[in-house]
């Protein structure tokens, strides 16, 4: 696929590396006394408008999902 004019290359997808470092970041936090209690991250996140966005602008499959590390 060509890649389009001014597009970022980072990836925006909130795939299984990303809940990954949250997770682990959320762990760490809750070690040093940063945050008092660990919580679930993927329910905070809602893929939908992102899923959307990609499919309008013809962007499925662009970035592909990365693994947890």
């Amino acid at each position: 696929m060509p890649r389009p004019r001014g597009l970022c290359f980072d990836s925006p997808l909130v795939d299984a590396y990303v809940v990954a470092r949250y997770k682990t970041s959320i762990a760490d936090a809750k070690r040093l006394g940063l945050i008092r209690a660990t919580f679930d991250f993927e329910p905070w996140v809602d893929r939908s408008f992102l899923d959307q966005v990609l499919k309008e602008e013809k962007l499925e499959g662009f970035w592909k999902p990365r693994p947890a590390p």
